[in-house]
């Protein structure tokens, strides 16, 4: 142990700050046009559009892109879907054009002014709204067939963001925002810079970043009231901002730039992806599933699968987690379609995350994890048969945030197509205050119940209960593993690659190869060399495998992980930065 604790001072002075960074491939579009707007519908349908009316589809997650015919050559300036067929383009022409068969037809829907349509989006079947060159903010509510305005913003360029409960933004070139809380039927503004916003996106109705020039980036945290300038360690105009999460939130810019934070903001690692200015970029919501585009067609892919989250919504709730009872027991179903949208792979569920507003300290024992197949679509009531223990034990909510709960092999396959329903109840002897989580409103899809039984447990004893309005949000944690007698997934060395993300909060992914069948022992340790987790120390196949760690019980820092085999051994240094 002496000589690793050598090993692991010795890294830390010499090894380089080669940090994984968000990986970028670059797509073939097919047009030297510059690009200006795209829109991810799934992880196979995408559009993008640009200069001299240029449309482009993927209907394969951008493995090709094919040219579609449009009615006018003007600039095409911004795109948004409502499904895998039916959409609205804006143009430099004033107009709006809409599809109904995935662009394969485009009918003019007006304006109602004569300028440049500079963002579109539909925030129901029938309500939708938009920004001009001259900073209208235009709305309709009969699926795009009449616009009228509904305020005006003192510069150039409005770019808007609406969320679904009638709260929308808008930003422009004199460093105005805008915003509304009553679908446009009234507004208030507020100028907090010199410089040109260019985009505005929210996560939720109180969270929210405005990006623009000189690498600024502002951020709300009470719904656009008060905006904080953050500092984001680059000087490059920032064209678009994406917020995928509470915490991860994304832009990109001129010369390539592109930029991401982890940690909502506090801190940002700057990359460069090629030389063209990137115009926009946009994801699947809850997933790191999208698209960035620029000039000169350039099209650009990032996606990891195997990892989605389901809900975004606030409403803090006490279950699964009530422990302010000694028992409880609680249902969560999870459609197949929404798995998959929010990128959930076929293949093993390792870990669920919960985001908690409140940690209690009570340990769970009796904890149960259980998951089923199943072809409900809603709930009636509990689930008696058909359960895989994914977990079983004790359990103890280690903090605030984003938390996840490892599940112990063998675990449970998802096949890819069937609802899942999930079920979380414990056992206690004792009771305290709950712990609390974020959760989203969705009928029918929640039974729970909490109660302090005289004998049995909580997954036994509780046999009645109530639907719930709301479902905790869950993020699916999956290790993704190839090996066998597939030539094409034997690699032909050992190796051990760098950790993606690095820095991370709380999850990162290891990625290692074994060109033979070989004993492995995979095992993260802190800065004094002390073993804080193993990962793997088992017999495994020849293959490529990929293993989750969890960071969301430590503090941030630097820590270590090293893999042993018969005749192969290497360590790499990664970063918990909360």
């Amino acid at each position: 142990m002496k000589n690793f604790f050598y090993i692991f001072i010795l890294i830390s002075f010499f090894s380089v700050n080669a940090y994984s960074q968000i990986n970028w491939t670059q797509q073939v579009s097919g047009t030297y046009e510059n690009l200006n707007g795209v829109f991810i519908v799934n992880s196979n349908v995408g559009y993008a559009v640009g200069n001299n009316g240029a449309v482009l589809k993927t209907t394969n997650g951008g493995t090709t892109w094919i040219a579609k015919s449009f009615p006018t050559s003007s600039n095409n300036l911004s795109v948004y879907f409502q499904n895998e067929n039916t959409g609205f383009v804006g143009n430099q022409n004033a107009n709006i054009y809409k599809t109904i068969d995935g662009g394969n037809n485009w009918e003019v829907n007006g304006s109602a002014n004569v300028y440049a349509i500079t963002s579109v989006q539909l925030t129901s079947a029938l309500t939708g709204y938009c920004g001009d060159h001259y900073a209208n903010i235009q709305k309709s509510t009969d699926n795009g067939q009449t616009w009228w305005t509904l305020t005006t913003t003192p510069g150039y360029d409005a770019k808007i963001f609406f969320l679904n409960d009638g709260r929308g933004w808008s930003v422009d070139t004199y460093g105005y925002i805008y915003r509304t809380s009553n679908e446009g039927l009234n507004w208030s503004g507020v100028r907090i810079s010199t410089d040109t916003l260019s985009s505005v996106h929210f996560y939720t109705s109180t969270i929210g970043y405005a990006a623009g020039d000189s690498g600024r980036v502002f951020k709300t945290t009470n719904g656009g009231v008060n905006w904080t300038l953050l500092n984001t360690g680059t000087i490059s105009k920032l064209n678009s901002i994406y917020a995928q999460s509470l915490n991860s939130v994304y832009a990109c810019g001129n010369a390539g730039t592109f930029l991401y934070s982890t940690d909502g903001g506090t801190s940002w690692t700057v990359t460069s992806q090629g030389t063209q200015n990137l115009k926009n970029m946009n994801f699947i919501p809850n997933t790191i599933i999208g698209n960035m585009v620029g000039n000169l067609g350039v099209i650009y892919r990032t996606s990891i699968q195997g990892f989605g989250c389901v809900g975004n919504g606030t409403t803090s709730v006490s279950y699964p987690f009530f422990t302010y009872w000694m028992d409880s027991r609680t249902d969560m179903l999870f459609l197949a379609n929404e798995l998959s949208s929010y990128g959930v792979i076929p293949g093993p569920i390792t870990g669920l995350g919960f985001y908690f507003t409140t940690a209690d300290t009570l340990t769970m024992n009796g904890f149960n994890i259980k998951i089923q197949h199943t072809a409900l679509n809603t709930l009636t009531g509990f689930t008696s048969t058909g359960w895989t223990t994914a977990y079983s034990g004790a359990y103890k909510v280690p903090g605030t945030g984003m938390r996840y709960i490892y599940l112990q092999p063998p675990y449970f396959i998802w096949n890819g197509t069937s609802n899942l329903l999930i079920e979380i109840c414990f056992n206690n002897s004792v009771y305290t205050n709950s712990s609390n989580v974020y959760s989203t409103s969705a009928l029918n899809m929640t039974f729970h119940n909490h109660t302090d039984l005289p004998s049995g447990d909580g997954c036994t004893g509780i046999t009645t209960g109530a639907l719930q309005a709301t479902r905790p949000n869950i993020c699916f944690s999956q290790i993704i593993s190839s090996a066998g007698n597939n030539n094409k997934l034997v690699p032909d060395k050992y190796y051990l690659s760098q950790n993606y993300p690095n820095p991370f909060n709380p999850v990162t992914k290891i990625k290692y190869g074994l060109p033979k069948n070989s004993f492995v022992s995979l095992k993260i340790y802190d800065i004094l060399g002390r073993e804080i987790r193993t990962l793997v120390n088992s017999e495994m196949n020849a293959g490529e495998y990929i293993v989750d760690f969890n960071g969301s019980d430590l503090t941030s820092g630097t820590y270590f992980y090293r893999i042993e085999t018969g005749s192969f051994n290497e360590t790499k240094k990664l970063v918990l930065l909360k």
